[in-house]
């Protein structure tokens, strides 16, 4: 059976793990590699910070969709992919072996661009800083 690991959980990530395995159905075992139990969604973001929503209405349990599609979930930081024999390493979960990865970890903000950014600015994509600034 071919194997998939995907590391990263969040729209890019468990979308390419969903769709392969519902491709591929069971000629693939997928499992997904994330540092955080739930997902955090996007587009409901802007209402936390003005009270609209708390925060835990923005977040979405990833274990049971996973599960219910038969793919295995590993919450974790992948620290070392080695090419050479397929193998991913992380830091609680020993490794895991791959035929093809995926990587989707998503982007790293850059808050020191221009001058004043980061002094003046506030990236509520992140849960802490989110609840930090509701009202």
């Amino acid at each position: 059976m071919k194997q998939v690991v995907v590391i990263g959980a969040n729209f890019a990530g468990a979308t390419a793990a969903l769709e392969i395995k519902r491709k591929l159905k069971n000629q693939v075992e997928v499992t997904v590699i994330d540092r955080k139990e739930d997902s955090l969604y996007f587009p409901s973001l802007i209402w936390v910070p003005i009270g609209r929503r708390d925060i835990s209405q923005v977040l979405i349990p990833r274990r049971p969709v996973f599960a219910k599609r038969g793919l295995k979930f590993v919450v974790d930081s992948a620290t070392m992919i080695d090419p050479d024999t397929r193998i991913v390493e992380t830091a609680k979960n020993g490794s895991f072996k791959y035929d093809e990865l995926v990587i989707a970890t998503g982007p790293r903000l850059n808050r020191d661009i221009a001058p004043g950014v980061r002094q003046h600015s506030c990236y509520v994509g992140f849960r802490t800083r989110c609840a930090r600034h509701q009202g």
